[in-house]
């Protein structure tokens, strides 16, 4: 296998691993989207702390974590 090839399947394998973690990423904040709107909190945030295991860095779980955190009990 010359470096070519190397580099090409160590391309695709990269591409392949960072797609299921997007996937899996917008799965569970969809997830915890729904569980919201029914106004199971807690579920909601579950799902939310689950996502930010694959992206720490995101505004848009901060955003909903806060909506959460922040939503008046009962």
């Amino acid at each position: 296998m010359n470096n070519k090839s190397k580099f090409l399947f160590f391309f695709i394998f990269l591409f392949i691993v960072s797609s299921t973690f997007a996937v899996n990423y917008v799965n569970l904040v969809k997830k915890g989207n729904k569980a919201y709107r029914t106004h199971d909190y807690k579920k909601a945030l579950d799902y939310y702390h689950k996502a930010e295991t694959v992206f720490p860095k995101s505004h848009e779980l901060d955003y909903n974590m806060a909506g959460v955190i922040y939503h008046p009990k009962g």
